[in-house]
């Protein structure tokens, strides 16, 4: 669902469904009125697809994978770095893998709770893990990870990251981050996931 931008007259805005204005609605200037609005015109022309809960975790999981993605890209593969990118990278790489790992279990039944990934994988039904296992020769190929690095063993340095990296200035020291091991993860992981969720592009990074 999408808002076209509002007339002229800023009274009305136009819903689109695929690119196509379906109707208009009245600019209230509250943003939950006009949402309302506009589910309605979607539902009344019989177009509206409820977000099922493995598309709304996946989604996110993606929102925060494409934030990681686009520091990497801009910021942290090449020079100058930009070290002030480190630590958001970090962090929404971190919540990005623990979203993926979550919506990749729940898809085989089993929800997942936490925010210490190493616990997360472990704890993955068998099938789950087989699933990441067999993206991981390409993707660690693609991303240059040292040979023999398992995502297990690559998942180590990251599995506090979300809450350490978080607070970075309150500690001394953390674990070292290899960010193409990281982009490993999350390739892996988010194609693992995106086979149940086949219109969904993969995140830049990948």
């Amino acid at each position: 669902m999408a808002m076209d931008e509002p007339k002229i007259d800023a009274k009305t805005y136009g819903v689109k469904h695929d690119g196509k204005v379906i109707g208009w609605i009245p600019n209230t200037g509250d943003g939950k009125t006009d949402a309302a609005a506009a589910m309605k015109v979607l539902k009344d022309a019989g177009l509206y697809v409820p977000t099922t809960p493995f598309q709304a975790m996946f989604r996110q999981a993606l929102s925060f994978c494409t934030t990681a993605s686009y520091l990497y890209k801009k910021d942290l593969s090449g020079q100058p770095v930009n070290h002030y990118s480190a630590v958001p990278f970090v962090v929404n790489a971190a919540l990005a893998i623990e979203l993926y790992l979550k919506t990749l279990s729940a898809v085989h039944g089993k929800p997942l709770r936490g925010h210490e990934l190493l616990k997360l994988f472990d704890n993955l039904p068998a099938v789950a893990i087989a699933e990441i296992e067999a993206l991981c020769p390409a993707a660690a190929v693609g991303h240059k990870v040292k040979k023999g690095r398992s995502y297990r063993d690559c998942l180590h340095a990251m599995n506090d990251a979300f809450v350490d990296w978080r607070y970075l200035y309150e500690k001394q020291s953390t674990d070292e981050i290899v960010l193409n091991e990281v982009i490993f993860l999350l390739d892996a992981a988010h194609h693992a996931c995106s086979a149940y969720d086949k219109p969904s592009g993969s995140p830049n990074a990948t």
